[in-house]
C-alpha cells in the first residue's frame, strides 16, 4: 500500500515458501498465544538494508510479524534439501513494513494454486510446482569454453559466471566491455552476445553492480556478476623476478593524499610497475635532484618511466638501495607533482642481505579497478546428450523405492472420497531415449514404458498399473531397458503391500 509517511510504497522484502501440498499448510505453523496457526514459516527470507528490520511493533494475540535481519535482496535461490520424484509447491511473494501508526499489520502477495479433483493444478504468477529428478545418464552440463577470458586490459577484478538454468544455455560467444568515461567518476560495464561475424546483441549495457550483485537481468539461464577491485598493494604477486639474485623484501605503502581521490581514476594511475636494477639513471634523491642511480622505475602499463627519489640514511648516502632505504614513486598531476607509493626495503630475518644488481628486477603488483579497455570474452556450450557417457552411466539404471511397502514418499495426496490412490515408483538415471519392459519371475510380459524425454530428465515413473489396467500385485519383478546405442541393462524390484 501506499504510505504517506514514507512518501511511497513501503516494500521491504521477499519471502519463500516450500510445502508439499498446494495449500502451503506444511508452513502455516507460526502460533499465537492462544496455539492458533497465524503466520507462515519462510524456507528463505531477503530484506532491504534499511534498518527495519526484526519484529513488527504489534503483536497478534501474542505473535509478531517477522520484517527480517537487513540482510540484503537476492534474487536467486538454490533449495538442497529436497527429495528426487517428490512434488514441491513454490511461492516467492513480496511483503511490506506494515503500519504500526495505524494499526496495519505487514501484507504479503497471494500464493495460490489449484488443485482440482483430476490432480489438474493451476499456479498463479508468484508460484510454481516442481518435481525435482536427476538428470538423463548422457547429461552433460553447460559449460564455458576456457572460462572467462580477458582480452585486454589490467583491472584485475573478478568476472563471474552463474548457470541458474542449464536448460536455457545456448551455444554461443560474449562480449564483456568496461567503460569509465561515458559517466564521470563511474564505471559501468556491458554485455554484448556475439550472434555473427558482422552482428551484436546488447545483452545489457552500462551495468553499475561491481559488488558482486545478482542484480544484473538473467540471460539464456545465466547471469553476470563482477567484483572490482579496490587499488591496493599486493604482496602475493610482488616478487622479484626469475633470474634475480638479491633476497632483500620489500612492501609498499600508498601517499594518505589518494585515500579520497583514487576514484578520480586519473590518467595512468593507478598502475603496476617494475624497479629494473643495473640501469644507471638519473633517478632522485630525496635531498639532491638527478642524482645518479642504479635502478629505474619503470610503469609497465604505459610503458615509460616513472619519476622518483631515492631516500637513505644521512651517513649512508652512496646512491645504492640498501636495506632500510625506501624509493618514493611520484605522478605527474598536470603541472604539480604527488607522492604515490612509497618501497622499502629491509633485509631478510634468516639471511644475509644481498643487494639488488645488474638483472634484479622487483615486480610492485597493484590491484586496480576496472576502466576503460578492459574486455573479456567467453563461449558457452548448451548441454548435451552424450551417447558414451549413456553407455557408461547404464548400470546406474536404479528403481526406487527399492523394495516398495505399501507407499513412497512422494505419491500425491489422495483427493478421491474413497480408494487407496495412485502408487508410484521411478526408474531413475535412464538415458534420454530407452524402453523399459517389466516382467514377473515366471517370465510374463507385465508392461512397456517408454521414456523419451530431453536429457534434463532421467526418471520414468510408474503407477504400478499392468498393460491390462490392473493393480500389480505383490512380488519380485524383472526390467529390462533398452537405449538402442546407449546399451542395455537388467534388474528386478520389489513390491511389498
Amino acid at each position: 500500500f501506499a504510505n504517506p509517511e514514507t512518501g511511497g510504497y513501503d516494500f521491504e522484502g521477499y519471502r519463500i515458501y516450500r510445502a508439499s501440498d498446494e495449500a502451503f499448510n506444511d508452513d502455516y505453523i507460526i502460533t499465537n498465544g492462544y496455539g492458533e496457526a497465524t503466520f507462515y514459516d519462510p524456507l528463505a527470507y531477503f530484506d532491504l538494508v534499511d534498518s527495519v528490520k526484526d519484529f513488527f511493533e504489534i503483536d497478534v494475540d501474542g505473535v509478531k510479524y517477522f520484517l527480517g535481519s537487513d540482510n540484503g535482496l537476492k534474487h536467486s535461490y538454490v533449495d538442497t534439501d529436497v527429495e528426487n520424484g517428490k512434488t514441491y509447491y513454490y511461492a516467492v511473494v513480496s511483503y511490506d513494513q506494515g503500519w504500526a501508526a495505524k494499526y496495519i499489520l505487514p501484507s504479503e502477495c497471494t500464493k495460490t494454486i489449484f488443485k482440482d479433483t483430476y490432480g489438474t493444478v493451476k499456479t498463479d504468477k508468484n508460484t510454481a510446482v516442481v518435481i525435482p529428478n536427476a538428470p538423463a545418464a548422457g547429461y552433460v552440463a553447460p559449460q564455458t569454453a576456457d572460462g572467462i577470458v580477458k582480452l585486454q586490459g589490467w583491472g584485475s577484478g573478478d568476472v563471474l559466471l552463474d548457470f541458474l538454468d542449464p536448460a536455457l544455455v545456448t551455444d554461443s560467444e560474449y562480449l564483456i566491455r568496461f567503460d569509465d568515461t561515458t559517466h564521470p567518476d563511474t564505471i559501468t560495464y556491458s554485455l554484448f552476445e556475439l550472434t555473427t561475424d558482422y552482428d551484436t546483441v546488447a545483452v545489457f549495457e552500462e551495468s553499475t553492480a561491481l559488488s558482486g550483485e545478482d542484480t544484473n537481468p538473467m540471460f539464456n539461464g545465466m547471469r553476470l556478476c563482477v567484483v572490482n577491485d579496490a587499488v591496493a598493494y599486493n604482496d602475493t604477486f610482488s616478487v622479484w623476478k626469475d633470474g634475480s639474485q638479491s633476497n632483500l623484501v620489500y612492501y609498499a605503502t600508498l601517499n594518505s593524499y589518494w585515500d579520497d581521490k583514487l576514484e578520480e581514476r586519473v590518467a595512468n594511475f593507478p598502475t603496476r610497475y617494475e624497479i629494473q636494477f643495473g640501469v644507471i639513471d638519473s633517478s632522485y634523491l630525496k635531498s639532491v635532484f638527478r642524482h645518479k642511480t642504479n635502478f629505474r622505475v619503470w610503469d609497465v602499463i604505459a610503458n615509460k618511466k616513472v619519476r622518483a627519489y631515492l631516500w637513505e640514511p644521512a651517513d649512508q648516502k652512496d646512491s645504492l638501495l640498501s636495506p632500510g632505504d625506501y624509493i618514493q614513486m611520484h605522478f605527474q598531476e598536470e603541472r604539480y607533482t604527488r607522492e604515490t607509493w612509497k618501497i622499502n626495503f629491509v633485509a631478510p630475518d634468516d639471511a644475509d642481505p644481498i643487494l639488488p644488481g645488474i638483472g634484479d628486477t622487483a615486480v610492485i603488483a597493484i590491484d586496480l579497478p576496472f576502466r576503460s579497455g578492459d574486455n573479456y570474452t567467453f563461449k558457452t556450450f548448451a548441454a548435451v546428450d552424450d551417447v558414451v557417457q549413456a553407455k557408461q552411466n547404464i548400470n546406474k539404471v536404479a528403481v526406487v523405492p527399492n523394495p516398495y511397502v505399501a507407499a513412497a514418499p512422494w505419491e500425491p495426496r489422495q483427493t478421491l472420497a474413497s480408494g487407496r490412490g495412485e502408487r508410484l515408483i521411478y526408474f531413475i538415471h535412464l538415458p534420454s531415449h530407452c524402453t523399459i519392459r517389466i516382467y514377473t519371475m515366471s517370465g510374463d510380459h507385465v508392461k512397456t514404458l517408454y521414456h523419451n524425454e530431453t536429457a534434463e530428465d532421467g526418471a520414468e515413473p510408474w503407477n504400478l498399473t499392468t498393460k491390462d489396467g490392473l493393480d500389480l500385485a505383490a512380488g519380485v519383478y524383472f526390467f529390462h531397458v533398452d537405449a538402442g546405442e546407449s546399451g542395455q541393462f537388467t534388474g528386478k524390484f520389489a513390491i511389498i503391500k
